[in-house]
């Protein structure tokens, strides 16, 4: 008779185990049947989520203690994307919420989302938070940007880089960083029109690399313009000399 333990058997007493320490560990931030729920959400309608994690096992990182639990980041992000949503709403509004189903699938999402940039965003804010106590809340505006901001210095670093499009990455990442600065000084309303720049630089971006033929005329355009504007301003200084003499 073989007495060896069934493999499944053993595997779900330990996803149940696991389960019931994410509970304990995470208890204090978020309801516990919420979190597992959500974390089952996420495994099941986005199944590639492991190509974003580093699962290999080997001595070294045995040794160290430098395994990568993905459990425990999904579930990190699970509550921070969720205590952003509801950051201002009370008890009430809060319970009911957790309890609809567009909103599981939307909070799912923007937890795919973070999982998807975590290399660039939250596995450094895991180490370095925003803010004192504040372990998990997911700031969106700022980490965005540092995304974004850690992306494109990537692709700048690259060997890759096709030149006629380094105008888009440099002035996007330029004014990520403004924008980072301000935000840093509490100057929200001063942030905004930086984005709008930021937006369109992004889409003209994605404009002229599906259509790299358009380069040309726009880069044309854009002499014209700067050379348009400098005559205007060539212009208003000789007519200020003109009324000072």
């Amino acid at each position: 008779m073989n007495n060896s333990p069934n493999v499944f058997t053993t595997m779900d007493n330990f996803a149940k185990e696991s389960d019931k320490a994410l509970r304990r560990i995470f208890g204090k931030y978020i309801k516990g049947n919420f979190l597992i729920e959500m974390k089952y959400l996420i495994f099941r309608i986005f199944p590639e989520w492991f190509r974003y994690y580093d699962l290999k096992m080997n001595m070294e990182k045995l040794v160290v203690g430098n395994m990568e639990n993905f459990e425990y980041d999904i579930c990190r992000l699970i509550i921070g994307c969720h205590s952003s949503n509801t950051i201002f709403l009370g008890e009430e509004e809060r319970v009911k919420l957790e309890k609809s189903s567009d909103y599981k699938i939307k909070l799912a999402e923007q937890v795919i989302q973070n999982i998807k940039l975590r290399v660039y965003g939250s596995s450094f804010f895991r180490e370095h938070p925003i803010m004192r106590g504040e372990l998990f809340i997911n700031y969106n505006v700022p980490y965005n940007l540092f995304v974004m901001s850690t992306r494109i210095n990537e692709i700048l670093s690259g060997q890759k880089l096709q030149s006629e499009f380094l105008y888009f990455y440099s002035g996007i990442a330029g004014k990520a960083l403004a924008v980072l600065s301000l935000l840093e000084d509490n100057f929200l309303d001063d942030c905004y029109p930086i984005c709008r720049v930021i937006i369109e630089l992004y889409i003209k971006l994605l404009i002229l690399k599906k259509n790299p033929s358009s380069l040309d005329e726009y880069y044309k355009f854009t002499n014209f313009e700067i050379s348009k504007n400098f005559s205007k301003q060539e212009t208003k200084f000789r007519c200020c000399e003109q009324m000072d003499k």
